[in-house]
């Protein structure tokens, strides 16, 4: 018998203030991805019916840009954190994004919170524009065996 795990997150995706256009194509790219990802994944899963999105608007979920939300209900998908992880940021080299936040509530461990952050908006404006290479990562472990418990 296995034990539930909750994840759920967002990626923030750039916004380029003055120049909504360019703003607007970044995000139609975010979308053609996400709307690409398979229906089905093998363990553990990433998979396009994890996603959605906020319209446009202040009142809709768009000050400053909008976001990408994803979650989901696992059974221990923890102990295979760190491929769930290489699936996850090789995603993000695919999009436009500013930062993105992955919360793990794990009937085993507790909660958890990990931080990406892309900080070279410079790249968003380059013609044609640059997707993100490298980030910060902010978290309390990468590997699973870093918690103590075992796999």
């Amino acid at each position: 018998m296995g034990m539930e795990t909750v994840l759920v997150g967002y990626i923030a995706e750039c916004w380029l203030g003055g120049d909504e256009n360019r703003t607007r194509l970044l995000r139609r790219s975010n979308r053609r991805i996400l709307s690409a990802l398979p229906e089905e994944d093998s363990w553990p899963p990433l998979t396009k019916g994890l996603f959605a999105w906020s319209d446009e608007g202040g009142m809709r979920g768009g000050y400053r840009g909008t976001i990408i939300h994803f979650g989901g209900r696992f059974k221990s998908i923890e102990t295979d954190w760190d491929e769930w992880l290489i699936k996850y940021e090789s995603l993000l080299k695919q999009l436009y994004w500013e930062s993105s936040t992955v919360f793990l509530d794990t009937e085993v461990s507790g909660q958890h919170r990990f931080d990406w952050y892309h900080s070279n908006y410079d790249d968003f404006i380059l013609s044609p524009p640059k997707l993100p290479t490298s980030w910060e990562f902010k978290g309390p472990f990468r590997n699973w065996s870093e918690v103590g418990v075992p796999k």
